[in-house]
């Protein structure tokens, strides 16, 4: 390990930040106007270019955050392509907190961009995200307005891609092929066939799943180029897994596009298999403290930074030392930790401090909390400020953005529905079928719920009949039958009066008789 400071046989990195400020002072002009989807397109394309970047192995010991900032930008320019477009870079906005001494060691060989950033915020007052495309690092105290944690980003990133990858199979499971006949066929012509077979056997009215094979997929020794196949009346899903298997590959991402990729790419759904379990559960937590918000203690912080507060005025001299002289945390879980667990709530529903820590259960949330604790005793970091407001019940730094992030209409596409039978049914009660019929077929979006206005019509009788269909299909038949318009106000669904306009509603698309007639 090499302190920050000292000679190293790649410290000419550390001078090619400072060389690009020389380089010229006339300011470049300004960038395209990005729209919202360009913009997550842009933070998900840096998201992944940082988890491939590595970095050698450094210490930064009582360094100032501009030498780590200027270490990666350094690394990124080695890294990155000529097309200046494309590059990224960190710039540093965090006030007076950027002035103060960090030391963050054990950054070995392996490590990537990411883990440099995500060290940065566990260990440090800094906090990597983004505004808009741009990659920042702020005070975690004083956030500015519009800012969006790395962490969120990341949480996002493996939302899409779990929706993606059951919405896929889903398609799929529904897709029975009568026959399939592979002798020694290549995985380029096996993809090929199967994608014809897909295409031959879907529903009426429904558009067929398209499957790509990575470019680089074939030129991977761990695939299995030949493919053998037999199979009569399987769904088009069993198929794919028996391709898998034969040959190695796994469902993934290319270029946005649903695609096989060698096992283990980064690409591959299932290689973070465990992180969409999390990911799963903290979109179920949201959706907890958004329709059923938690009874919470007053005394109970509801941020790690509180909770730190917390501690520092609860604890004495005789205590506060022994944890200076503490080498590590190992020692705080049934002491200090425990207490952190049963008195802040952690297993009593406090939520809100539960997802600050990041964590998804309740020792390892009391361990960040005592982890950034001992740091401070150490005076390895500046505590928080006092004071602090209250987060109350408002989102937490993990879960901000996840409004912006999710695609309403989209989502309403991807729930499809067996059968609907709603027979001179009221609409208050064909509103509570479809609500039930989400949480039952849509297991990490509980979020997503339709309401009726106050002004619309809940006795109103319906008649309806469908198989399979979607539930954006379902809720333009009853706009067009009840006169309702459909839209969204505060995350929620709403139906509403044609001649009534919430404050805040957007529409979800237009009346089904004006999508016809384009």
């Amino acid at each position: 390990m090499i302190p920050v400071g000292c000679r190293h046989p790649s410290t000419a990195w550390l001078g090619l930040a400072a060389l690009a400020l020389l380089a010229g002072c006339s300011s470049p002009p300004p960038p395209p106007k990005l729209s919202p989807a360009e913009v997550q397109a842009r933070q998900f394309e840096i998201l992944d270019r940082l988890r491939s970047i590595g970095t050698p192995s450094i210490d930064f010991e009582d360094s100032v955050p501009a030498q780590m900032v200027s270490f990666l930008n350094a690394r990124f320019d080695q890294e990155e392509a000529a097309d200046s477009a494309s590059k990224i870079r960190v710039e540093l906005r965090a006030g007076e907190i950027a002035e103060q001494p960090i030391t963050i060691t054990g950054l070995h060989d392996g490590f990537t961009a990411y883990h440099y950033l995500a060290r940065l915020r566990n260990d440090t007052n800094l906090l990597p995200g983004f505004i808009g495309p741009d990659l920042i690092l702020v005070s975690r105290f004083d956030p500015p307005e519009g800012f969006v944690s790395l962490r969120t980003i990341r949480a996002a990133r493996f939302y899409k891609i779990y929706r993606q990858y059951h919405y896929l199979l889903d398609q799929l499971e529904g897709v029975t092929i009568p026959a399939v006949d592979f002798q020694g066929l290549s995985v380029h012509d096996a993809i090929g066939q199967f994608n014809a077979l897909i295409e031959a056997n879907t529903p009426a009215g429904e558009k067929p799943v398209h499957l790509e094979l990575a470019p680089d997929a074939g030129n991977d020794p761990s695939v299995t180029d030949t493919v053998t196949l037999e199979l009569r009346d399987v769904p088009a899903s069993e198929v794919l897994d028996f391709i898998m298997t034969i040959t190695n590959l796994q469902p993934g991402l290319k270029n946005g596009k649903p695609s096989l990729v060698p096992r283990g790419d980064q690409r591959s759904f299932t290689t973070g298999a465990d992180r969409l379990r999390i990911y799963g559960w903290l979109i179920e937590m949201r959706r907890k403290m958004r329709l059923r918000p938690p009874s919470l203690d007053p005394q109970w912080p509801t941020s790690v930074d509180e909770a730190v507060n917390q501690l520092l005025d609860e604890l004495n001299d005789e205590q506060k030392q022994e944890l200076r002289e503490m080498e590590d945390t190992i020692g705080m879980h049934f002491g200090l930790g425990l207490s952190v667990r049963n008195r802040f709530g952690l297993w009593q529903g406090n939520l809100p401090l539960l997802a600050d820590t990041g964590a998804t259960h309740p020792d390892n949330s009391s361990g960040v909390i005592t982890y950034r604790l001992w740091k401070i005793m150490r005076g390895k970091l500046a505590p928080p400020p006092p004071n602090l407001p209250p987060r109350g019940l408002g989102w937490p730094d993990l879960l901000v953005g996840w409004e912006w992030v999710e695609d309403t209409p989209a989502l309403l596409e991807e729930i499809r529905l067996p059968d609907v039978d709603f027979r001179n049914l009221p609409l208050k009660h064909a509103v509570g079928f479809l609500n039930r019929k989400i949480f039952e077929l849509n297991e990490y979006d509980h979020d997503v719920i339709i309401e009726l206005h106050p002004e619309a019509d809940g006795e109103l009788n319906i008649h309806f009949t469908a198989q399979r269909i979607t539930m954006k299909e379902i809720l333009q038949s009853i706009s067009t039958l009840t006169n309702l318009q459909c839209g969204v106000v505060d995350g929620k669904i709403l139906l509403v009066p044609a001649d009534q306009s919430p404050e805040g509603f957007v529409s979800l698309w237009e009346s089904p008789e004006e999508e016809s007639a384009d």
